[in-house]
């Protein structure tokens, strides 16, 4: 499923990619290097997140391409005009999902003295948001509200269909 892993795969390569991104130029000593020149701060972190994010958009799009190649070369598949807008769609929306993710590895990267501090950190929050809370949510769900069984939307439907066939004959 595409859900599954843009959740799980792209998720973690961007925790993956971004963890050291300060934090580890903080540990190598070359933060410093550059912090020494006349560089502002928001230009530092804006070239950390396009030196980042271009790669993962690139193997998003490029695992994108070569699923459509597959399908388009399958001749029981065609896709219309909105078959291609929601494939753009979806294709935007992993992109927004890691780039939150490559995101939160900066500003964790930023606050973390260590770049392994940053990496344990980023893992235990991919965990939870990624793993648990969905899995939790779906378990808290279910115990709120009971989806019926598919005999008894059956069983609901025949039901309602009699009753309108009755009314239609008088």
């Amino acid at each position: 499923d595409i859900a599954t892993i843009a959740m799980v795969v792209f998720s973690l390569l961007s925790v993956l990619f971004a963890y050291d991104a300060i934090a580890g130029e903080r540990e190598e000593g070359t933060l410093g290097q550059i912090m020494s020149n006349p560089v502002p701060r928001g230009h530092l972190l804006l070239g950390k997140y396009v030196g980042g994010i271009l790669p993962l958009s690139v193997l998003v799009i490029f695992s994108f391409l070569i699923g459509l190649l597959v399908m388009l070369l399958s001749p029981a598949v065609s896709l219309n005009r909105s078959d291609w807008v929601r494939i753009l769609i979806i294709i935007s929306v992993i992109l927004i999902y890691s780039s939150a993710f490559y995101t939160l590895g900066i500003f964790l990267s930023v606050l973390c003295e260590r770049s392994a501090t940053a990496l344990m950190l980023l893992l235990f929050l991919w965990v939870l948001l990624v793993i648990i809370v969905p899995a939790s949510a779906s378990y808290i769900a279910s115990r709120i509200h009971t989806v019926p069984l598919e005999t008894e939307i059956k069983l609901q439907t025949d039901r309602v269909w009699d009753q309108f066939e009755e009314e239609a004959e008088k």
